[in-house]
């Protein structure tokens, strides 16, 4: 999910060949939802997203969640698959 207009995200998609769509949250409500908008957080002093993950099951449900302490974080992708291979386990 992004906070990019939809033709941004598809042109994201589209250049990096991904095999999965990219869901547009372009007025930001999903994100202000789950608690993730960085207000004036972008250069541009746009709001933005902070890099988060969620793993939601079939209902909707959180399962998991990572969230960045700065707009700069990244979690390690090993770490996003351990949370799924321990959610899969239960």
């Amino acid at each position: 999910m992004s906070t990019d207009p939809p033709e941004r995200s598809a042109r994201v998609v589209e250049r990096n060949r991904l095999p999965f769509d990219i869901l547009s949250d372009g007025e930001s409500a999903l994100t202000r939802a789950f608690g993730v908008l960085h207000p004036g957080g972008a250069p541009s002093g746009a709001d933005i997203a902070v890099p988060s993950h969620f793993l939601l099951d079939s209902n909707g449900r959180v399962l998991w969640r990572w969230s960045a302490g700065r707009i700069s974080d990244r979690i390690h992708p090993g770490e996003v698959l351990r949370a799924i291979h321990e959610q899969l386990a239960q």
